[in-house]
């Protein structure tokens, strides 16, 4: 969860879980939370009260309007990406070295060769880069030849 829900749930008197809340401070002290804050446990977690609502207030986040904006504030994977990239292994790869395809809202861009008539997508790079094994290894090593091994990337 994130800073400015819980700050709504403590507004509304909901229970939070108050050392994931102490988490999400912008403080150096963790106990600094205590001159805002006024808690009591009770079942499934805290009730905070708010004893200085100007500090609680201040505590509020902006809400990024676009991936710049909340890169500065550490969440930029709040947006999708108006770009992605695969990498793609084939037989025509030489020495291991992938072709890039470039996607965007508007289609696709590569400066390879693809084989185009299947693809294999593998999430782990590791498994990737080792395609022929990893091929193998689960029974279709058929398919080095005659498909596109894929990993990507962004959206």
């Amino acid at each position: 969860m994130r800073l400015n829900q819980y700050l709504q749930k403590i507004e509304q008197g909901k229970v939070i879980n108050l050392e994931c809340f102490i988490t999400c401070l912008p403080f150096l002290d963790p106990q600094q939370w205590r001159d805002i804050y006024q808690a009591e446990r009770v079942r499934g977690g805290y009730l905070l009260d708010i004893i200085d609502v100007e500090k609680h207030q201040a505590l509020y986040k902006t809400i990024a309007q676009d991936r710049v904006e909340a890169a500065y504030q550490g969440s930029s994977h709040d947006f999708t990406t108006s770009f992605s990239h695969i990498l793609v292994l084939n037989q025509y790869c030489v020495s291991q070295i992938p072709v890039v395809v470039l996607s965007t809202n508007s289609g696709f861009k590569c400066a390879g060769k693809l084989l185009g008539k299947q693809a294999v997508i593998i999430e782990n790079q590791e498994n990737f880069y080792r395609y022929q094994d990893f091929l193998a290894a689960i029974g279709v090593s058929n398919y080095a030849d005659d498909c596109d091994i894929l990993l990507g990337a962004g959206n």
